[in-house]
């Protein structure tokens, strides 16, 4: 697990502006837990009306779908997945 999804409530990681994004030699940028976790927290707002806390919550509680008719279920699940929730 994540020390502190409450982590979530910064909005540093997505305020980041890109010229200070530092790329890996291959090209990538490999996003921090706090980056994930503002994805998350960001999708889960815009799709699903929930904090991403309350969603990474729910989903290790088992009672929200990985996938639905719904895209952000199954983008959130694939973000949650790369992530120790």
């Amino acid at each position: 697990m994540l020390q502190g999804e409450s982590l979530m409530n910064t909005q540093a990681a997505s305020n980041t502006p890109m010229e200070t994004v530092e790329t890996a030699e291959n090209g990538f940028h490999e996003l921090s837990d706090e980056e994930f976790l503002a994805l998350i927290d960001t999708g889960a707002r815009k799709g699903l009306g929930m904090s991403g806390e309350e969603y990474l919550r729910r989903l290790r509680e088992g009672t929200i779908e990985r996938t639905g008719p719904n895209g952000y279920l199954a983008y959130l699940s694939m973000l949650a997945s790369l992530l120790d929730y």
